[in-house]
C-alpha cells in the first residue's frame, strides 16, 4: 500500500460518518414517490449527464485532429510546423473542453444526488455506464469516472428505494 493510504482511509470514515443522515439519503419529504420531477429539474439532470461525457468527446477531438495532422503529413510528404499545428491544437483544444465539460457535468449530477432532486433508477444507471465508459481515458478520465462510478455504487439503494424514487 501507498504510505499514508490507510491513515487518509480512516479520516474519510470518521467524515462520513460525522455528515449528516441527507447526504447518504435525504429524507423522505425531499424524495417522496408520489412527487413528479419538475421538467426544468429533469432537463438539467439529462444535461449534467450530457456533460460528464465530455472525456469520451475530447478523445473523438483528440483522435480527429490528430489524423488530420497525420493526413497533412502524408500529402506533403515534410513536416512543416505551420501545417501541423492547425490539427494538433484542434485535438489539443477539444481535450481540454471535454475535460471542463465533465468537470460541470460531474458537479451538476452530483448536486442533484446530495439535494436528492433526481432518484430514479434511470439516472443511476445513466451515471454508473457514463462513468465507465470514462475510466478507459487517461488520466482525467479515470479520475473522474473512477469517483462518480464509486459514489453512485456506495449509494445504490438510494435510487432503488422504492420510498425514495421520484424524477
Amino acid at each position: 500500500m501507498i504510505a499514508g493510504t490507510v491513515p487518509a482511509l480512516q479520516t474519510i470514515s470518521k467524515v462520513r460518518r460525522k455528515m449528516p443522515e441527507f447526504v447518504h439519503s435525504p429524507p423522505e419529504s425531499v424524495c417522496s414517490s408520489n412527487e413528479k420531477t419538475k421538467p426544468t429539474v429533469l432537463l438539467g439532470g439529462i444535461v449534467g449527464l450530457l456533460l460528464l461525457i465530455g472525456p469520451i468527446q475530447g478523445l473523438l477531438g483528440t483522435v480527429i485532429g490528430m489524423l488530420g495532422a497525420f493526413t497533412e503529413l502524408e500529402k506533403t510528404g515534410t513536416a512543416d510546423p505551420e501545417d501541423l499545428a492547425s490539427h494538433i491544437s484542434v485535438a489539443l483544444l477539444t481535450t481540454l473542453w471535454g475535460w471542463l465539460f465533465s468537470l460541470v457535468g460531474m458537479g451538476i449530477v452530483l448536486t442533484y444526488h446530495f439535494k436528492g432532486l433526481i432518484r430514479k433508477p434511470w439516472f443511476y444507471r445513466a451515471n454508473i455506464a457514463i462513468s465507465a465508459a470514462t475510466l478507459i481515458i487517461f488520466p482525467f478520465g479515470t479520475i473522474s469516472g473512477g469517483v462518480v462510478l464509486w459514489f453512485f455504487c456506495r449509494n445504490r439503494s438510494v435510487y432503488f428505494d422504492q420510498h425514495a424514487v421520484r424524477g
